[in-house]
């Protein structure tokens, strides 16, 4: 229930996406789908600015700290496309740091229950991507496979002055992307994918959801909400129930 609750906003925007699609199917002729069947080669670039949040346990050995309802101090989100025809490459980057105090379990517990802690999360995907169908007119749709990097760092203030944790780890990934047109200048897009499998993470996936109008020219403005989840077992360190998510605005520039 814990999970479900975290994941109903990126769940309501994708089934919004996923309605209204449906609902202007009939003005899809009004804004087209990117198509990029021609020879030239193409780009896109978004920064975005993100109100991210992260909740899970980082345990340490045999002991664990509850990390949630932070006190956000630096996120940052960014994602690029460059391809010709059919095939492009697509890169992705976002970064969190958030303080506050945690629960502690495990031994260590026995001495004090909280303790204060600095956290960062830190995310790199870079991902080859197909087009399938020339959607000239419409709705568009991308099979995509490549790999994720992630990288913990955690440090928790005591009297023993305990140096950082930095725990980082790859993951084979592979997903898909749903583009639509909503009408007149608007559209969205659902992308989800699956990564981990035992081979980095035990198991890891995420869901975005965005929603767009096209401004002027080559710029397009955006919103959108990201869930990502991953379970991790390392030498030394795991990261349990692990979630980073949050809303995020935009501009989106094309070229």
């Amino acid at each position: 229930m814990k999970t479900s609750r975290r994941l109903a906003p990126g769940l309501l925007l994708a089934g919004l996406v996923l309605a209204g699609s449906g609902s202007f199917s009939s003005l899809a002729a009004q804004v087209p789908a990117p198509d990029y069947s021609n020879e030239g080669w193409f780009y896109r670039v978004a920064p975005w600015v993100w109100f991210s949040n992260i909740d899970g346990h980082a345990k340490l050995g045999e002991n664990s700290l509850a990390v949630g309802d932070t006190l956000l101090e630096t996120a940052f989100y960014a994602d690029a496309e460059v391809g010709k025809g059919r095939w492009r490459g697509i890169a992705t980057f976002s970064t969190t740091s958030l303080s506050n105090t945690g629960e502690l379990g495990g031994p260590v517990a026995s001495e004090r229950t909280e303790a204060d802690y600095k956290f960062s999360w830190t995310t790199a995907e870079l991902f080859a991507a197909w087009q399938v169908g020339t959607f000239v007119e419409s709705h568009a749709f991308l099979l995509y496979a490549g790999a994720r990097y992630i990288r913990h760092k955690l440090e928790v203030m005591d009297e023993r002055d305990s140096p950082p944790i930095n725990e980082a780890w790859v993951d084979p990934v592979a997903g898909a992307r749903y583009w639509a047109p909503m009408g007149s200048i608007f559209w969205a897009s659902v992308d989800g994918n699956m990564g981990g499998f035992g081979l980095g993470s035990e198991f890891a996936w995420r869901i975005r959801a965005d929603l767009g109008a096209h401004i002027a020219g080559p710029v397009d403005v955006a919103m959108g909400y990201n869930y990502f989840q991953t379970e991790y077992k390392g030498k030394g360190y795991a990261w349990d129930e692990g979630v980073s998510q949050g809303w995020y605005f935009g501009l989106i520039i094309k070229g």
